[in-house]
């Protein structure tokens, strides 16, 4: 197992968000008697606000969080995730512009919450009950993204004050558990890998005149192996020279035009004996491959 505890950190973003919704009491109580049902069937729950205005603050944290997921590799059920140190700086650029535009996008619907309040006012009728609703300040208060970081903690540097066979077991629950993570995150940037050149292989295999979705070369496909590639070093966590040379060596394939891998047969079985190459070669590390 290769060790990672110097040369790896743990990533934790946990966000917060402000539920526009709200139990009405009064109103599951009348549906309830309206319909002769008892206090078990079901509750009412009121929508504070439109989607329209909670949706683009939705869409902002997602970004946020698809960002860290493909900028890092799992660790644990807990939220934390893997990133190579090195690329720290690296990966906190992107996360930063991430959470900013997060904070632009609250602030510029929290400005308009009066109005939709007038029209929440409206559209529930009779059910608006003006206490349900917060004050600008404690909305945006409850909109916040947080990222935590921690080092590698392994059994030998794991201290606590436990029997000796309290301790012999927290030591070994703490190797099994760092060996499972380990084999998570550095299993993660090969499969990565072997997913997206399986998919360009299977692409390429196709005859140039099949205009069918899965024989498609496009642009966009070269793109999102470029992107991939730019990052495996950030995903490889345990500095592995195996997979830095399996990147340099799928780097050679965006050197080929996709004009000319949509339309010069010679160019894409080329193309494609490369990708095949690169699979072939990956296999016994990709857990697809085995």
């Amino acid at each position: 197992m290769m060790s990672i505890k110097n040369q790896a950190l743990l990533v934790n973003v946990t966000t917060h968000q402000w539920r526009p919704t709200r139990k009405d009491d009064n109103v599951t109580n009348s549906t309830n008697r309206l319909f002769k049902a008892s206090h078990e069937s079901g509750r009412y729950i009121k929508n504070l606000v439109r989607p329209e205005w909670y949706r683009p603050i939705e869409a902002a944290v997602k970004r946020v969080q698809i960002y860290v997921r493909t900028h890092t590799v799992p660790w644990d059920n807990y939220g934390f995730r893997c990133l190579n140190a090195k690329y720290l700086f690296q990966f906190r650029e992107g996360y930063n512009e991430a959470v900013e535009d997060f904070r632009r996008i609250v602030d510029q619907q929290v400005a308009k919450i009066d109005s939709e309040f007038i029209l929440s006012k409206q559209r529930l009728g009779d059910m608006y009950c003006a206490s349900d609703y917060p004050t600008k300040e404690e909305i945006k208060s409850r909109y916040s993204i947080n990222m935590t970081l921690r080092p590698i903690q392994e059994a030998e540097n794991f201290l606590v004050e436990a029997s000796d066979s309290d301790a012999k077991f927290i030591a070994q629950k703490v190797r099994e558990d760092m060996a499972e993570s380990t084999k998570l995150a550095t299993d993660e940037p090969w499969e990565r890998l072997y997913e997206i050149i399986n998919d360009l292989s299977t692409r390429l295999d196709k005859p140039i005149e099949d205009k069918g979705r899965d024989g498609r070369i496009s642009s966009v496909t070269m793109e999102r192996v470029e992107r991939l590639l730019n990052i495996l070093p950030m995903l490889n966590v345990a500095n592995d020279p195996k997979l830095e040379e399996m990147n340099l060596a799928a780097k050679q394939l965006l050197r080929h035009n996709p004009d000319a891998l949509r339309n010069n047969a010679k160019t894409r079985n080329q193309a494609r004996n490369q990708a095949d190459d690169i699979l072939s070669r990956m296999r016994g590390y990709a857990q697809e491959a085995a």
